[in-house]
């Protein structure tokens, strides 16, 4: 039985050792992730492991993992799930019917066709030190949520600000759910930002496990 999630992804390798930090200085860009109520809830909840599912350039671990020092948390990791490829939306968009490439195409940083976020991801990480706490898991959610309930660590807060599709957010409700552990605490973006989906997705599963919801601005929370 493994004992953290890095260990039983990596082993005894270091996937930080080597990468060329000089290519990549630090990006600052993010939706919410320096936000005050990751703090809070470190605080508050203290947990020894932490798994978010959509993570782009970091800064939302990256907030957890400053938080959890300054604290004083004992989390043992911060295990962010993510393709680092994009959404649709990066591509194309169809206003008024019409569908025009996006003009956030930019922001997956394409080389050689392929986006390079996970580059900057990792380059983010090691720029803020957070090297020792924070562990990529590069894989779609519902993969990744298998694979995590395979290996049976559970986390005492997970935080889900991937796919905001209605289908999408259903399943890895349905998928990282059973990874919480008992008062933990599931905490979910966007839920009054504009996504009707992701919304009318956790108002069906938080009344289908009889849960309330807490909302703060444009996050939801359940508690476990």
């Amino acid at each position: 039985m493994y004992s953290t999630v890095r260990e039983a992804l990596f082993g005894d390798e270091d996937i930080y050792a080597g990468f060329p930090l000089q290519e990549y200085p630090l990006d600052r860009h993010t939706w919410g992730g320096t936000d005050p109520i990751f703090g809070r809830l470190i605080a508050e909840v203290r947990p020894s492991r932490i798994i978010e599912a959509g993570t782009w350039r970091g800064w939302s671990a990256i907030t957890m993992a400053r938080a959890c020092r300054e604290h004083n948390v004992d989390c043992r990791e911060i295990v962010c799930v993510d393709t680092w490829l994009g959404a649709g939306t990066h591509l194309v968009k169809e206003p008024d019917g019409t569908v025009i490439p996006s003009p956030m195409r930019t922001a997956l940083n394409r080389r050689f066709g392929y986006p390079r976020i996970y580059d900057q991801f990792l380059a983010n990480v090691i720029h803020t030190g957070c090297h020792d706490l924070i562990v990529p898991f590069a894989a779609p959610t519902n993969m990744a949520g298998s694979v995590l309930r395979t290996i049976g660590l559970q986390a005492e807060l997970i935080y889900l600000d991937a796919d905001h599709s209605y289908e999408s957010v259903a399943t890895d409700l349905r998928s990282f759910w059973p990874l919480l552990a008992p008062g933990g605490v599931f905490m979910a973006h966007d839920y009054a930002t504009g996504f009707p989906g992701c919304r009318l997705a956790i108002d069906e599963f938080s009344e289908a496990h009889g849960l309330t919801r807490y909302v703060e601005r444009a996050w939801c929370l359940l508690v476990k």
